[in-house]
């Protein structure tokens, strides 16, 4: 490759271009804001200088020139003209950068903008806007007026130097813009000379052999630039590409905002090679045939930049005049992009490829789309931008994913953002962009959302261009006629993500979609104005069946087979993608998933009116004929599910393949490496930690242990939901008053979604996560014993983008997952031996609830992550844990042994057993809550010391339990003694005094049982007669838990853990000591005061 010349600083380019070629043009600009008609007047490169120059000095009489190494920051808002121009490179002349803030921002967003900067100074041009004003009421600023734009182009001045040498000034700040402020306020994105500069070698690249380079048609031409000068790309090609590369920029008028009919009337009225502009406009203009013929006729190229444009609409415009993309953002600025010399501008429009100068990798996210990620190296960083913004990583993430070219190697077509992925509750995820961009070709269709994060079906939120408010009927009239439309995108998504007519929604007149200025929709902006309205739809079919055909009038004989029959296969016609289906055909083996199944289930709930069938029943009986006979059984009260434990280790299966498939992919695409290069953390003496889930009792201690330890120096708490800082302090004052209240700045809270990618953070967030984390605690977890294993997807999303967080990380942080025993209960009760500290691949092992299995599968999809991508994983599988003993700390009275207490104390019995068959063996192992934060910690950081010092590719695993141990027989005789002091008595549906007065009787399990279940029948009785009591929790807590129970305490073997690995590594847990009879009173005496 030819050896480039240096690029000079923008100032010293300025002025050379126009000591050579005085009479070069920079630009154009309407000699009539409000009539084209009038032509376009000339920007030379000499006028282009002294209206620089005047800018430059004009700064200096006014405020003085800045400190040089400090450039400070002054402000501009002004009109879409040349001023734009003149002031970023006159205040980089004079010392200062310039601060392009968008005059479409809230007073708020500017106000935090310029606090943010420390800036005090801002420049106007023409007329105060009103939020300028606002802004001078609010702040102290000095405010200076711009000249006008002809003063300045044609008055002359004397030349201003730029006296900055350059390997000087390359860290100088050149200018500011800043983030879009969609998911909150926006944020300062302060950019260097040598961010310009690495800019300017781009666009002057050699491609490879075989190609051409997309920079080379943006240079020694002419373009009309649509997109604003305050916005990132506005400046590289208004500013950068267009001096750096000799494009001549033709801006339009500043009234208004732009259109296809102002482009048009523009490109009448001047001759211009090709147009830079937003999807939003293209989409238009492909609508217009008669006005895409003409731009056509006048343009040789059109390019857009700022979001998707859908391929059924870029397809129309290819065909008539070439059509590119524009690709990059704040971060990485415009990507050098390639193309093969034979590449078909028609057909491929949509596909590029990177140069290989900026070391793009591809790494796979879905079946089919692809992240784009730039890797650095020496070689290639004089031509990435983004490392000179984000120097500490080794590795960029863009958050674009893309799709391969059929046939074509190395060519890539922008298939969506990551932030756009669909994840749906059964940990399937889908791309909805390319559904939307179908949909959105309808002449009456303005744009589509799709919905179902976290749902099992997906949904779509349609805004027509018709705004009226509609009606049922109308709304049932639109369905109709965008059905064709609609089955036709359904065609191209996958099963799991395909939309029923059920579960379309029609945007409001008073709630229009939330735009960019780029006319792009905010995703979440979106749904998140309509989460009251997604969440009444999916309630709404829940509670309704799936289609308007499954609400027949009237219901079928249920005796009758063969009506029975026919139900269950016109369901299954409606409900599937299966057509033709024999009586005898299996369902599984014919392809459907458990998406159709839900709906299947769903559809004939509502067809034969029997409420508990579940999709079990689906799962046992898979054919038609054998699903009929199970109906009928269902209706006649036999309930049974024959083969339900070989289905539930099947999903299980399925599951664990769904993630394991995609570590393989992974690794896959990664280069091998081996453990001096795996980053590690070597020499780690003070540790940044991400701890989840802290609001909670378990996290809320973990995190004290961690303030308290003198190796951790900063951490982050990740937790859902905003205020969990506010959360934090209400918790940890509501469970112990000696847990703090307060935080050191060195604590950070932070709003998040692990089942997000990046966890739903912002870029530069996660990114700032990614380059100092060096340990991971993740806690967050919901602990709920009724909910199925797909309940559990979210969190198992999340667990599949921690160890992807970790992979991409400089540190290579260490995760500790807190498991649980119910991950190896059932081998626990079925072996008969202390189980081993190690995670098993055989599918019976977990407790058959979900909750167990969940947690299973996540060691599993560990210890794969460890094995094929050497993350560093530890898993502390939690025993029983109790509330505090080494202070006032209460026991969270909603866990089942607390709600197992206080109900026997309303119900006036306790059981003598927590479910062994020998009471006199039945250990008690329970772990208090502070000493089990201590010992996390503790092994978190033997752990990360141990996977330092060697490539990991095995989990270490701990069972964290009280090896100090007592008896349930112990610890009765206190809480019968204390219960005397509280008065609880019986159930307060049985008044008589001598229920109330009876001490607490000890009396077998079974009786408890018997007496709990009573209590039930009871409380629905007073139900039935008076209606709901939204007290009855305080009837009895254990009424809550009754199926859990009576699985939990019929006699069993008392399951035994090995902890040798967890003795051996934890100091707290070797002190440690067993649950006294004090502790549980201390206990008790907490839960009546709550009461």
């Amino acid at each position: 490759m030819a050896h480039q010349e240096e690029p000079k600083l923008l100032p010293d380019l300025v002025d050379e271009i126009a000591a050579t070629e005085p009479q070069s043009l920079y630009g154009k600009y309407p000699a009539d804001p409000s009539n084209y008609d009038a032509g376009f007047i000339d920007v030379t490169y000499r006028q282009l200088a002294n209206a620089i120059n005047g800018v430059a000095r004009w700064l200096e009489d006014e405020v003085g020139r800045g400190d040089p190494g400090r450039t400070p920051t002054i402000a501009y808002i002004g009109p879409n003209d040349f001023r734009y121009v003149f002031a970023f490179v006159g205040a980089i002349k004079a010392g200062y950068k310039i601060f392009l803030t968008s005059p479409r921002n809230s007073v708020a967003a500017h106000l935090s903008l310029l606090e943010n900067l420390e800036c005090d100074k801002i420049i106007v041009s023409g007329a105060i806007p009103p939020a300028v004003d606002e802004i001078l009421q609010k702040r102290e600023m000095k405010l200076l007026r711009m000249a006008e734009m002809e003063h300045l182009l044609n008055h002359p001045h004397e030349p201003y130097l730029y006296q900055t040498a350059l390997e000087k000034a390359k860290r100088d700040g050149s200018f500011v813009c800043h983030t879009s402020g969609t998911t909150g306020l926006p944020k300062p994105c302060i950019y260097t000379h040598e961010f310009v500069l690495r800019i300017a070698r781009t666009l002057s690249l050699e491609p490879p052999s075989g190609y051409t380079l997309l920079q080379s048609h943006l240079g020694h031409n002419s373009h009309i630039l649509i997109l604003p000068l305050f916005h990132p790309a506005g400046v590289q090609l208004g500013i950068i590409n267009a001096i750096y590369n000799r494009c001549i920029v033709i801006l339009p008028s500043w009234l208004g905002p732009p259109s296809i009919e102002s482009l048009l009337a523009i490109s009448r009225n001047v001759e211009a090679d090709w147009v830079m502009t937003a999807p939003f406009t293209l989409e238009a203009l492909a609508k217009d045939e008669a006005m895409l013929d003409e731009i056509a006729s006048r343009l040789k190229m059109i390019v857009f930049a700022g979001g998707a444009l859908p391929k059924v609409l870029g397809d129309v415009i290819a065909k008539k005049v070439r059509l590119v993309t524009f690709l990059g953002s704040s971060e990485t600025a415009g990507l050098p992009i390639i193309y093969p010399n034979d590449h078909d501008e028609a057909k491929d429009w949509e596909y590029m490829g990177f140069h290989p100068r900026i070391n793009a990798v591809l790494e796979p996210q879905t079946e089919d789309t692809f992240e784009l990620v730039i890797e650095k190296s020496e070689s290639t960083l004089p031509y990435q931008p983004v490392f000179d913004r984000y120097p500490e990583l080794e590795k960029f993430r863009t958050g674009d994913l893309f799709k391969k070219h059929p046939t074509r190697p190395g060519m890539w077509a922008h298939a969506s953002r990551a932030d756009d992925i669909i994840v749906f509750l059964n940990g399937e995820k889908t791309n909805p962009v390319s559904f939307e961009n179908h949909l959105s070709k309808h002449l009456d269709v303005e744009g589509a959302v799709v919905f179902g994060n976290q749902r099992f079906e997906a949904g779509v939120l349609i805004e027509l261009k018709d705004k009226k408010a509609l009606s049922h009927e109308d709304t049932e009239d639109w369905i109709k006629k965008l059905w064709p439309t609609i089955e036709q995108a359904n065609q191209e998504a996958p099963t799991h993500a395909r939309i029923a007519t059920t579960h379309i929604l029609f945007s409001k007149p008073e709630k229009p979609f939330l735009r960019t200025p780029k006319g792009t929709v905010m995703r979440k902006a979106t749904l998140d104005l309509y989460a009251e309205e997604i969440n009444k739809l999916y309630k709404e079919v829940e509670s309704t069946g799936v289609g308007s055909s499954a609400n027949v009038e009237g219901r079928i004989d249920l005796d009758d087979l063969e009506a029975v029959l026919a139900t269950v296969r016109d369901a299954c016609e409606e409900s599937t993608t299966l057509h033709g289906i024999g009586i005898n055909d299996d369902l599984l083996a014919r392809g459907i998933d458990s998406l159709q199944i839900l709906r299947l289930c769903r559809n004939l709930r509502s067809r034969t009116n029997i409420e508990n069938l579940k999709p079990v029943t689906i799962y046992s009986n898979p054919t038609p004929i054998g699903l009929a006979k199970a109906i009928q059984k269902v209706a006649k009260g036999h309930v049974n599910h024959p083969g339900e434990k070989d289905k539930s280790r099947v999903i299980l299966e399925e599951t664990i393949g769904l993630f394991t498939r995609r570590i393989d992919d992974l690794a896959e695409t990664r280069p091998q490496t081996t453990s001096g290069e795996q980053g590690g953390q070597g020499g780690v003496t003070s540790h940044v930690c991400i701890v989840t889930g802290t609001t909670g009792s378990i996290g809320a201690y973990i995190l004290r242990a961690l303030m308290k330890n003198d190796y951790i120096s900063t951490i982050y708490c990740l937790n859902r939901g905003p205020d969990s800082a506010a959360r934090q302090r209400i918790n940890n004052a509501q469970v112990d008053p000696q847990l703090p209240k307060e935080f050191p700045k060195t604590v950070h809270f932070i709003e998040a979604d692990l089942s997000h990618e990046n966890f739903n953070l912002d870029p530069e967030l996660f990114r700032a996560l990614s380059s100092s984390t060096t340990l991971i605690v993740h806690n967050a977890w919901s602990v709920d014993f009724n909910l199925p294993l797909t309940a559990f997807a979210g969190h198992l999303a999340g667990v599949e983008n921690l160890y992807k967080f970790s992979l991409q990380s400089a540190h290579r942080p260490t995760i500790l997952f807190l498991s649980s025993i119910s991950a190896v209960m059932d081998l626990a009760l079925s072996s008969g031996k202390p189980v081993p500290e190690e995670i098993f691949d055989e599918l019976s092992v977990p407790a058959a609830a979900g909750y167990g299995e969940s947690k299973y599968v996540a060691e599993r999809v560990l210890k794969y992550a460890a094995e094929k991508l050497h993350v560093p994983v530890i898993v502390a599988r939690i025993g029983q844990v109790c509330g505090a003993t080494r202070s006032p700390g209460r026991w969270n009275p909603k866990e089942w042994i607390p709600r197992l207490i206080v109900g026997s104390m309303r119900l006036g019995a306790i059981p003598d057993s927590l479910g062994a068959y020998d009471t006199e063996v039945e250990d008690v192992d329970w772990i208090p809550v502070d000493v089990l934060a201590d010992v996390i910690v503790e092994i978190l950081l033997k752990g990360a010391a141990t996977s330092s010092h060697e490539q990991p590719s095995r989990p270490q695993v701990y069972h964290l339990m009280n090896p100090k141990r007592t008896t349930w027989a112990h610890l009765l005789p206190a809480i019968v003694e204390v219960s005397k002091d509280y008065k609880l008595g019986s159930d307060r549906h049985d008044s008589s005094s001598s229920a109330r007065d009876t001490p607490l009787a000890v009396i077998s399990r079974e009786e408890w049982l018997t007496r709990l279940r009573e209590s039930a029948n009871k409380l629905e009785a007073h139900q039935t007669a008076q209606g709901p009591d939204n007290d009855d929790d305080d009837v009895s807590p254990a009424l809550r838990l009754l199926d859990f129970y009576e699985e939990q305490l019929p006699g069993k073997v008392f399951p035994e853990f090995a902890m040798t690995n967890a003795i051996s590594a934890s100091a707290a847990l070797q002190q440690t000591v067993a649950v006294s009879r004090r502790d549980v009173e201390k206990w008790i005496r907490l839960w009546h005061q709550d009461a």
